[in-house]
């Protein structure tokens, strides 16, 4: 099975100690395969391989052996093998993503030139009248539940990746992300755009408004990995 697995440029500390994955290998494993336990993990689709990272490297690999799903519906597998095949520096990728999150739902919260310069071109030129925006108007919350959602995930495009250095380019894509969905699903109207009027909580949305935005955002993000896979000569 070829799936995704994002790393610190191979290396990954857990409870059981520092591990190192080197690309052209293959790790194997004796035992119970248990997801977020045991065994060597991996994600189909790379939007779900972000929910697991704060690293920005990104690896294709091939799972093997007993092979073990996680979650309904599935976003990961555990396996008793795995193969890494190639590794992409995934930070420009992150960003780009976490800017085109925040740019889908920017309008519930302004129109400034300023923070669609950056948010459309990523050009560091245009950040810091972007950034500067963004904090003389921290307060300019407009009507309507979607628009503080909507200036959170542009503050995140802008802050994570940018002020807090490229290190958290995953958090700026996992939080641009997480509240595009949620200003589109407070924007919705009654209910939040969810079937249930309970308070929300984002791992637990539901209804149309999520489901488009997700899928689109799944969608968006495959498309900019697929391409450096594909152009990427395997290291050994």
């Amino acid at each position: 099975m070829r799936a995704y697995w994002f790393s610190d440029n191979g290396i990954v500390t857990n409870e059981s100690g520092r591990h190192e994955f080197h690309v052209g290998k293959t790790y194997s494993m004796e035992g119970e395969i248990i997801p977020c336990v045991r065994g060597f993990h991996g994600s189909e689709h790379p939007f779900d391989a972000l929910g697991y990272t704060q690293a920005d490297s990104l690896d294709l690999v091939e799972l093997a052996g007993t092979i073990v799903p996680h979650g309904d519906p599935v976003d990961k597998h555990a396996a008793s093998q795995r193969t890494h095949i190639v590794r992409i520096n995934a930070t420009d990728i992150l960003l780009a993503f976490a800017r085109w999150c925040a740019l889908q739902v920017v309008h519930l919260w302004t129109d400034a030139d300023a923070v669609r310069q950056y948010l459309t071109s990523g050009n560091p030129a245009f950040h810091d009248a972007a950034w500067r925006f963004l904090q003389a108007h921290s307060g300019d919350i407009r009507p309507g539940c979607g628009s503080a959602s909507a200036k959170a995930s542009a503050e995140a495009a802008m802050d994570f990746g940018v002020q807090l250095g490229t290190r958290f380019a995953a958090e700026a894509a996992r939080f641009a992300a997480r509240y595009a969905v949620e200003a589109n699903v407070l924007d919705a109207g009654p209910g939040w755009g969810t079937t249930t009027t309970k308070p929300i909580k984002f791992f637990t949305l539901e209804g149309d408004a999520w489901r488009t935005t997700r899928e689109a955002q799944r969608a968006d993000f495959l498309a900019r990995v697929e391409p450096a896979f594909t152009t990427t000569t395997p290291e050994v």
